[in-house]
Order: C-alpha cells, then structure tokens, then sequence
C-alpha cells in the first residue's frame, strides 16, 4: 500500500519538463512569376477586385440617400431662413402736407386700422408691414391714396395708424381690418367684411359697414347710414338723420336725438330710446326680431302699429280703437304730430317709459393700436 503512494508523492514533487518553444507562423507570400524575384505582400496591379458584400452596397445606396436628404433639408432651411427675414415686421413713419380740398383714401387687406384727427394740416401714416413690402402713397386727382403693396406692386397687409386733419374727408376699406376712426369733421366712408368697425365723436356725414363685423357708432352729429349683415348695429348720442340696417344682428339706438330714423332687421331685434321731434318720422321694421321704443313723458306721437303673428305690449296707457286683419291698428300719444311705424311679423312690439327701457349688452370692439409718438 505504501509503494503506489510514494510514487505518486514522488512525481508530484518531480520537476516540470522544459516547453517547447513558440513555432512562430509562415508568412503569407504572394507568389511571383518570376522565380528569381523576391517573395511580396501587395497584390498585383492588375489583380481583380474582390466582389463587394451585399451588405456593403446597400448601406452605401442609403448613406446617398441620406447625404441627399441632408443637402435639401438645409437648403430647405436656408430658403425658410431668408423668407422669415423677408417677412420681419419694420415700422415706417411718413408725413405729407394737407391742402384744403383733398381726402385720403386708406385701403389695407388685414391689420389693425385706427385713424386719429389732429389740427395739423399735415398728414402722418405709421405702419407696420413685412419688411419686403412698402407703403404706396402717392396723391391722384386731388386724393391721397394709401396702401401697402407687395414686391410686385400688389395689395397686401399690415396696421396701419393715420393722424390727419379733422376737415379731410376720409374712405376707408378693408377686408380682415377692425377700423377705428376718432375726432373727424368731414365726410368719413368705413368698411370692412370680417373687422368691426367703430368711429366716435364724428361731426360730418357718415356710412358704416361690415358684413360679418360690429358696426358702432358713439357721439355723431350728421347724417348716419350703418349696416352689418350679421352682427349688430349700436349707435350711442346720435344727433342727425339716421338709416340703420342688419340682416341677422341686432340694431341698439340710445340716446338719439333726430327727426328722421329708419331702422330695419330681418331676424334681428330694434330697440329705440329718444325724443321724438315735431312733425319727425321714425320707422322700426323687424320681420323675425322684436321691437322695443323708449318714450319720453308728454310726447306727441301718432303711432301705426302692425304685428302680424306677432304681439304687442305698451308699459304706457293707449286707446286702441277697433283694428282690422292682421293686427293692424293706430293710437296717439299726447296731441300727436310726429309719426312712429312699427312693424314686426312674428315679434313682440313694446312701447316702454325711455327711463325703464333696458340697455343690451354690446359686443367692445378691439383695442386701438397704441398711437405713434409725434415729433418734438
């Protein structure tokens, strides 16, 4: 037993063989044709190429691809960069001198529009407008024309606020503008299609007009036309001749003082609050709409009433005679004289104390843009 331990104790302790040394490997050589010449590591010249991986092509098609996409996105980049400066706003300031008998035309597609009348007998126009427009104006058969164009000379947009004097006659259309017009003695024509339209403290003739914009007119003396198709009509301190229509907005008057008004709405409601003159006519039409007339205490008014399927309602003790088809009947108030129509198919018609009638709501109109600085 002890003899098989001893010897592996034995080769345990034994010690271990020298290794082999390292074969290193055979060069790779690239054989010559001629014999004599040394063995090389580069392949011939006109050696054929490996074939390329499949792999390797189509990565190389889509590194193309994306170096091409690279290339139009910056030049897409830059184009957008030199656009967006051409669009960048700029302020200009131009004056001209004002002669008497001139009037200033002012038409502009979008962009606030205010209007201001001052004692200088100068005109100011400060606009602000893409940098590649320009402001065309330019005086054309005793008119001062006023626009923004673009490069090519055609109508584009930007605010645009004018200081002029109170006696010019003004016209002003737009298309998207709200218009604000202030302080004019002189004939004023507003209008725009989307933008509400205000003017105040007016002391001439004026026409008001919007189709889809509020029409608002506040301390007038002179003749006033005012229309919107779908949104209301409100006049406030109104002295002089008055013609106001809607098709599908509401038309207030409050505080009138005049001897003709004509006011019509198709589905729209009237409401009239105001003396009524010796021997003046008031006519208040709705086909759909309401009627509501504010009268004074002691006025003399010969009043025609007809609500066809509609009613009628008076806050104010009337004789109502006896009245034919259609509800059509007349009274007086006071000793008569002046005449009042109202006329509504499907409505109600009020005749209430002008101290109790109600006031509606009024849509504000749009700050003004904030008038330029003038010059010391």
């Amino acid at each position: 037993m002890l003899g098989p331990l001893l010897a592996l104790a034995l080769l345990a302790t034994a010690p271990a063989a020298p290794a082999a040394p390292a074969v290193p490997p055979a060069p790779v050589v690239v054989a010559s044709g001629d014999p004599d010449a040394p063995a090389s590591l580069e392949a011939p010249e006109d050696a054929p190429l490996p074939p390329m991986p499949a792999s390797v092509r189509v990565f190389a098609v889509r590194r193309a691809a994306l170096d091409a996409a690279v290339e139009e996105l910056n030049a897409a980049l830059e184009a957008q960069a030199a656009a967006a400066e051409q669009l960048r706003e700029v302020r200009s300031d131009t004056s001209f001198a004002a002669r008497r008998g001139m009037m200033l035309a002012l038409t502009n597609l979008a962009g606030d529009i205010s209007v201001e009348a001052w004692h200088r007998n100068s005109v100011r126009i400060v606009t602000e407008h893409a940098r590649r427009d320009r402001v065309d104006a330019h005086v054309e058969n005793g008119t001062l024309i006023v626009r923004i164009v673009n490069p090519r000379g055609e109508a584009s947009f930007g605010d645009v606020h004018v200081s002029l004097p109170d006696w010019m006659p003004l016209r002003v259309a737009s298309i998207e503008s709200p218009i604000r017009v202030a302080g004019m003695r002189a004939a004023v024509e507003a209008g725009s299609v989307r933008g509400d339209v205000m003017v105040t403290r007016g002391r001439g003739p004026l026409q008001v007009r919007s189709v889809e914009g509020l029409v608002r007119v506040i301390d007038l003396r002179g003749r006033l036309h005012a229309a919107s198709i779908n949104r209301a009509v409100q006049l406030e301190r109104v002295i002089g001749l008055i013609d106001a229509e809607s098709v599908n907005g509401d038309i207030d008057m409050q505080g009138i003082d005049s001897q003709d008004v004509d006011a019509s709405s198709v589905n729209g409601s009237v409401q009239f609050d105001g003396p009524f003159q010796p021997r003046g006519r008031y006519r208040l039409v709705s086909h759909n709409g309401n009627l509501r007339v504010g009268v004074p205490v002691g006025a003399d008014v010969d009043v025609s009433v007809s609500a066809f399927r509609g009613a009628f309602e008076s806050g104010i003790p009337v004789a109502i005679g006896p009245h034919g088809k259609g509800r059509r009947f007349t009274f007086t108030l006071g000793d008569g004289g002046s005449s009042l129509e109202l006329q509504s198919f499907q409505g109600l018609i009020q005749l209430l104390r002008s101290q109790g009638l109600p006031v509606p709501p009024h849509v504000p109109a749009p700050p003004a843009p904030s008038a330029p600085q003038e010059d010391r």
